[in-house]
């Protein structure tokens, strides 16, 4: 009951848009970066090409095998775009020269619409491409795109498994869109959107815009609470920082103003604060004064705890929907929670059993001859170690009925290796079979992947009689459990664990807050930076209540988690750092970098200056980790903190994939950075005695030989002296 009266008295203090005063624009004699591209951008329809691969989540290219198969990718239309025209699909694709081309075709189909068939002949075997318009009353807001083929190479009494019956789809297929985009008439009800439109592709990207090179801690505290409210939104799609700017002209996305009219003079230039008391927050989202197609959000107060207040109230999972009116004035905001996490799958929870479900894995089921994997990720924490001999994976299953006992199975993969595979054998099929799989220890990792392959045949095949797979079908259940023991303990300083959700620096429950630290003056780019690196954050924790700061140097390190973001700007925490010897490369004008051994140093004078990143153990706090990003400037500083979202560009830090060691990672001007492993390491984390013998028995095996041996001897030396004596009483 309380919950609901606290919703409902936020609800009746958001002023709606007419009682405020109209927004004012930004200054007329701001001009656009690019007056040109804006010009053009009001005159006629934009274009938009949907690739395959980087749109809609293609990896590769895909073969379709045997005599009928077939693909669907969904695509999208985005809500902000009006289509003046039909859309175009560029379709690539090659088949096998042997296709009979009067008796096999490719049709593709749209939301369970034919709007084309083409014929596979020897003329487009190599290189083919189809061309084709898709009528415009056919799309929705989420679209399926069909791709069937079917598949010839003999009149008659045809082989379904010839490998000669195959098409591919190259990924480098498209759909090239004209469209017009539509001004912003939503409001804060609509909220995140315009800001992130789930129907769209690619990052949702916003630029921070602020008319003052300094923030004050108010506004980065607040750029800390949207950014992660604003990366659980975005989820998938990630959020994208643009480079901040200092006036509204300049911003080619949509844009986010934060502050007090005092700390950024654009805030008055936007809304008036003419009505808010002292402690009163207030919200607006605007269009854009110079592209009535891109939103304004902005997020101000009468004062610091006014700011506050409305930062809270839009990134907090139960409020935001109550905000209405395109302006709203915000009074109350208790709770500190974000949106629910929209990651899909979740990485795995601490517990030792889990499910699918619990990973978000819903119930699957796959059809055919050439039916795919069911693949499963499996994502623990990067200090997770499993027990020898403690994991394993009972699979729940069911499979059809007609299927050829003799030859049907389901396999199950780890990391590409074979685990185990079974017959399906029952001639009416299952719908409650189980399988338990032992999950190897050398075979299982932090970060692994599952494969269920149904390998499905009919039963009385018949090659001269058609014969559809269809009906031949097997599911995996999200009822199926892993049971994962595992002891948590790292070797630390190592930049490799960062793939692992950024490893320690995740937000996890119980696990501590995580600082975001900025200099003691933070100026925009800076700013930007600490919004990236929230919003990422915030994709990856799935936690109801994750705990993460951002703030200056000013209170100091702390004794938490903390990423450090420095320029050549002063930065109190990064100095505590450098004055302590805590750092193995220094910033001072001759770079100082300290060796393996004590006492050991290197030291040179550069001509240009590089950005590293750097990892090492909190000095006063022994079980936290610091990371220390450091940019040339601050432009750089921004590019490093978007490298975050690059797993493959994370691990890539590690020295070495089975060894992942490097604490410290220098990027120059050219080329991939160059990584070093220096200074000590040391366990964080303990080692259970029942590990560390199974451990030592592990890697002593012949030690376990040679005492079996020795008991062996020990016993029959025993058994000769009871005898004789024996012998001797008689």
């Amino acid at each position: 009951m309380l919950h609901a009266a606290l919703l409902l008295l936020a609800a009746l203090l958001c002023a709606p848009a007419a009682a405020q005063d109209a927004p004012a624009t930004d200054e007329a004699t701001d001009e656009s970066d690019d007056p040109k591209a804006r010009e053009a951008k009001k005159q006629g329809p934009q274009s938009f090409e949907v690739k395959f691969d980087e749109h809609l989540m293609l990896p590769s290219d895909v073969t379709l095998q045997g005599l009928l198969a077939y693909e669907t990718l969904t695509f999208t239309v985005p809500r902000s775009w009006e289509l003046p025209s039909d859309p175009v699909l560029e379709l690539n694709f090659e088949h096998s020269p042997q296709l009979l081309g009067d008796r096999s075709s490719l049709t593709v189909r749209v939301n369970d619409h034919a709007i084309t068939s083409i014929e596979l002949n020897r003329k487009n075997a190599v290189g083919g491409t189809a061309r084709v318009t898709i009528p415009r009353e056919l799309l929705d807001d989420y679209n399926k795109l069909t791709v069937l083929v079917t598949q010839h190479v003999t009149e008659e009494c045809e082989d379904p498994f010839d490998p000669s019956l195959w098409s591919r789809v190259n990924k480098s297929s498209l759909i090239r869109f004209a469209y017009n985009p539509k001004p912003i008439t939503e409001e804060l009800l609509d909220y995140p959107f315009p800001l992130y439109d789930p129907l769209s592709y690619g990052p949702a990207e916003l630029t921070l815009v602020s008319a003052d090179d300094e923030l004050a801690p108010a506004a980065i505290e607040a750029l800390g609470v949207i950014g992660l409210s604003l990366g659980r939104i975005a989820g998938y799609h990630t959020l994208n920082v643009r480079e901040p700017v200092a006036t509204l002209a300049k911003a080619e996305t949509n844009a986010l103003v934060v502050g007090t009219p005092e700390d950024n003079r654009i805030v008055e230039k936007l809304v008036s604060q003419r009505n808010l008391n002292a402690g009163e927050g207030l919200i607006a989202v605007l269009p854009h004064p110079d592209d009535p197609s891109l939103a304004v959000l902005v997020v101000t107060g009468k004062d610091e705890a006014g700011l506050m207040k409305a930062a809270h109230a839009l990134a907090g999972h139960d409020r935001y929907p109550v905000l209405a009116g395109k302006v709203a004035k915000v009074r109350l905001s208790e709770s500190d929670d974000p949106p629910p996490s929209r990651r899909t799958p979740k990485p795995a929870p601490p517990d030792d059993v889990f499910t699918l479900e619990d990973l978000g894995i819903p119930d699957q089921t796959v059809r055919g001859f050439y039916s795919p994997p069911i693949r499963v990720p499996l994502q623990m924490e990067g200090d997770s170690k499993p027990r020898l001999d403690g994991a394993r994976l009972e699979l729940h299953y069911g499979y059809g009925a007609q299927l050829d006992t003799r030859l049907s199975t389901l396999e199950v993969r780890m990391n590409g290796v074979v685990l185990h595979s079974v017959a399906l054998n029952d001639e009416d099929g299952e719908q409650s079979a189980k399988l338990t799989v032992e999950l190897p220890q050398a075979v299982l990792e932090a970060r692994s992947e599952v494969e269920v392959i149904f390998h499905l045949f009919p039963v009385d095949f018949d090659p001269c009689r058609r014969v559809s797979d269809r009906m031949i079908w097997g599911t995996l259940f999200d009822s199926s459990e892993f049971n994962i023991r595992r002891d948590h303990y790292a070797m630390m300083p190592d930049l490799g664990l960062l793939q692992h959700d950024l490893w320690p620096f995740t937000l996890r429950e119980g696990k501590g807050e995580t600082d975001i630290i900025l200099s003691d003056a933070p100026d925009r780019y800076e700013a930007a930076a600490a919004l990236q690196i929230a919003a990422e954050m915030g994709r990856l924790s799935t936690e109801a209540s994750p705990r993460l700061a951002v703030r200056t140097a000013a209170s100091g390190l702390g004794t938490d988690h903390a990423i450090l973001l420095v320029t050549d700007a002063p930065h109190g925490a990064y100095g505590a750092l450098e004055s302590g010897g805590a750092l193995s490369l220094t910033g001072t004008d001759d770079r100082l970098l300290k060796g393996d051994g004590e006492g050991e140093l290197q030291q040179a004078a550069v001509d240009s200056d590089y950005g590293s990143i750097e990892e090492l153990l909190h000095p006063t706090a022994a079980d936290k980790a610091i990371l220390v990003m450091r940019g040339a400037d601050s432009e750089d500083l921004l590019g490093m903190v978007r490298g975050l979202k690059d797993v493959r560009g994370l691990i890539s830090l590690a020295a070495d994939p089975d060894q992942q060691t490097n604490n410290l990672a220098v990027f120059g001007q050219i080329g991939p950075p160059r990584t070093l492993s220096v200074g000590d390491r040391q366990q964080v984390g303990t080692i259970p005695l029942a590990s560390r013998v199974e451990q030592g028995l592990r890697k002593s095996w012949w030690l376990i030989g040679l005492m079996v041996l020795l008991a062996a001897l020990l016993l029959a030396a025993i058994g000769r002296l009871w005898a004789s004596g024996k012998g001797g009483r008689a």
